[in-house]
């Protein structure tokens, strides 16, 4: 699968769909089957949040989670350190043996990429 089409499941307008649907269970007869997706929508959004936080492709800004880190104490860096791990860890220990969390070895990527990336920008910006 292309990297462009798997990040189109997590376009804020696809986001919003399922929230509307969550929301709305009257605006369609299936709708009711999205009622309990609050938990997806929720994961949607935190795996959106850093997937733009690690795709700054360009020095141009194109909204603030795009844009380059300047400084070392950039609130964004503590989002992808503290809530996102935490938020990933939550999952693991959370879905017990069931299919709700991610495989062992992909929580692990997931989590030292994160940290890794945290790391590699404080030092980038503390030896300009």
């Amino acid at each position: 699968m292309k990297v462009s089409r798997a990040t189109q499941v997590f376009f804020p307008v696809v986001i919003a769909t399922l929230e509307f649907l969550q929301e709305n269970p009257q605006c369609h007869p299936d709708a009711i089957e999205f009622q309990d997706c609050l938990p997806t929508i929720t994961f949607m959004k935190m795996v959106s949040k850093w997937y733009d936080l690690h795709n700054i492709g360009a020095v141009k800004p194109r909204g603030q989670s795009k844009e380059p880190f300047y400084l070392i104490d950039d609130d964004r860096l503590s989002w992808l350190e503290v809530d996102f791990v935490t938020y990933i860890e939550e999952i693991q220990l959370s879905g017990g043996k069931t299919k709700k969390k991610m495989t062992k070895e992909t929580c692990e990527a997931t989590i030292m990429t994160t940290r890794s990336t945290v790391a590699l920008i404080q030092h980038l910006l503390g030896n300009k």
